[in-house]
């Protein structure tokens, strides 16, 4: 999946890092969360900052209860993905089945 990505992994952020430590594969075997589309939210200026808004929905269909850890946005094309941001929960959130969450992620550029 590219985009914003969830996973399970809890080993420390790490300049290094080019992947999730453990990502969450997008379906509704155990383990897994439906991944909807992304969607950016129409960007806005605030004084001399511009932020920009992505937003993905995740839904439970696993069976059973699943743990967000670390979180993480992909881009790239084709069948080349570069991890831009990869970051961990504080606290941990758990979607139960039949559930879903929201990640978003909220980019500021100040000039």
């Amino acid at each position: 999946a590219f985009g914003l990505v969830v996973g399970t992994g809890t080993t420390a952020v790490a300049l290094a890092d080019y992947r999730l430590a453990a990502q969450i594969l997008s379906g509704t075997a155990a383990g897994s969360l439906s991944y909807s589309a992304g969607t950016e939210i129409v960007p806005e200026t605030v004084g001399t900052t511009r932020r920009f808004r992505l937003q993905r929905l995740y839904n439970n269909d696993s069976g059973g209860s699943i743990t967000i850890y670390e979180t993480g946005i992909y881009g790239g094309s084709g069948t080349t993905y570069v991890m831009f941001e990869r970051a961990l929960e504080s606290p941990p959130v758990t979607i139960n089945n039949g559930s879903n969450g929201t990640l978003t992620y909220v980019i500021s550029v100040t000039v």
